[in-house]
């Protein structure tokens, strides 16, 4: 019997391109995992399959299977770090590279309440457990961890981009207003957005090295330490790139907790480093002080809210694909104290549009917990971490699916087709082949 080809597939097809329209479909929250304690990060584990870790701010990163916590941890920092109020285990990512190399990187604040950025690696024989002997801290100046001053702001976040690159989101050092200025001080790693090539042998003293396409690296337009990527942040809490779905525009999109006035979502397509966000000359589009910038221009943020409206951004991710094809486009935030959620559409231009309150939706109208994190699986489901209740929601919409996306990724395309022509006869049947030509070139809008 002749197989099949995928090109001998869509020349049987008469095939067109729509793309879906239409209202955004209602939400809910469905619980996923129940019994954590302060879950902070919710990543999906990189080989392992239906299984994802969430870090826990006391200290541990607990292990989820198929909704299920498991009775062994992940790994655990309790007596290595000082806990309370916004110091804790904060931030989690697997390397890109993972696979090959087992690599894992984590922040957390030491006893001192220093912010320590370590690589790890999970134990040989098994990818849920990590192998604490592997730690190795990352060495800034002449310290194998980033200063803090006061107990918060600390940022948390950590997260490779689809450059490849580790980036950091590290708070303005805390106490309140900046007092120091170092959201704007070159010489400072604190209130900042950092980059770091982690491909570099064990051995290496410092655990990475300076990209060269860092834009301080050549003293330009000031000399400053060349591990930042961005300056003027006052605390971005959590912040995402936009790395999935067939449209994804690789941008990356920073959410920043306010000081007395306003909270804030900034934004930038390109992956050319060097804005300024402003902090604490200006509190969103507020000038806030009289303290000049390090250097201009001054990016400004896409979008603000008040403290009318709420207190602490937590930030998100955005929906692509065809999980929520209605929100496909739309960057979804919460804020922390006010317990409430918010979506918004993000134009090809880079402004942000449309926005929605989902609140009211979810839970079906009960109060909703503290809200501390988001997270995004392979397939582009998006999660919430519920901090006060200690709960991971998925977050459904009442739509159906795009037949024939496959990937999930918001377009049925050759992809899809060469994927289900690989399991043709065992996964698919002639039913699925079929439907699958019939939506050929359609996509989320």
């Amino acid at each position: 019997m002749r197989k099949l080809t995928a090109a001998a597939a869509l020349a049987a097809a008469t095939l067109a391109t729509p793309a879906l329209a239409g209202a955004l479909a209602s939400l809910d929250m469905v619980p996923y995992a129940t019994g954590l304690s302060q879950p902070v990060v919710f990543v999906q584990h990189p080989t392992a399959a239906n299984t994802f870790i969430v870090v826990q701010q006391g200290g541990l990163a607990r292990v989820v299977v198929n909704g299920v916590v498991q009775a062994t941890n992940f790994m655990s920092l309790v007596g290595q770090l000082s806990t309370g109020g916004e110091r804790g285990f904060l931030g989690l990512a697997f390397d890109p590279n993972y696979a090959t190399n087992r690599r894992f990187y984590v922040n957390f604040t030491n006893p001192s309440g220093h912010t320590v950025i370590a690589r790890f690696q999970t134990q040989a024989g098994n990818p849920l457990v990590a192998d604490m002997g592997t730690r190795k801290d990352f060495v800034f100046g002449a310290n194998a961890f980033i200063t803090q001053p006061f107990s918060n702001h600390n940022g948390g976040n950590i997260m490779f981009g689809p450059d490849g690159m580790l980036h950091i989101g590290m708070g303005d050092g805390g106490s309140a207003n900046d007092p120091g200025n170092r959201a704007q001080n070159p010489n400072e790693y604190l209130g900042k957005m950092l980059r770091l090539d982690v491909n570099v042998p064990d051995a290496n003293a410092t655990g990475y090295a300076i990209p060269a396409s860092n834009p301080f690296v050549d003293g330009l337009p000031i000399n400053a330490l060349h591990q930042i990527w961005a300056f003027g942040v006052r605390n971005p809490w959590k912040w995402s790139f936009d790395d999935f779905g067939f449209d994804a525009t690789n941008g990356l999109l920073i959410a920043d907790v306010g000081q007395n006035a306003v909270e804030e979502v900034n934004y930038v397509s390109s992956m050319a480093g060097g804005e300024n966000y402003g902090w604490k000359r200006f509190e969103g589009n507020n000038l806030f002080s009289a303290t000049p910038l390090a250097y201009e221009p001054h990016t400004g943020p896409i979008h603000t809210y008040t403290h009318a409206v709420g207190f602490s951004i937590t930030g998100g991710f955005m929906a692509r694909g065809s999980r929520m094809c209605s929100y496909h486009g739309r960057y979804f935030f919460a804020d922390y104290v006010n317990r409430r959620v918010w979506s918004f559409e993000l134009t090809p231009a880079g402004t942000a549009t449309d926005v929605v309150e989902h609140t009211a939706d979810l839970l079906n109208g009960a109060q909703l917990p503290n809200l501390s994190a988001f997270g995004r699986d392979r397939t582009g489901q998006l999660y919430i971490c519920g901090y006060s209740n200690g709960t991971i929601y998925r977050i459904v919409s009442n739509e159906p699916g795009l037949t024939g996306d496959l990937d999930f990724n918001g377009i049925v395309e050759f992809a899809d087709l060469n994927a289900l022509l690989g399991e043709y006869g065992t996964t698919y049947v002639f039913e699925d082949l079929n439907n699958l030509l019939g939506n050929y070139g359609q996509s989320c809008p």
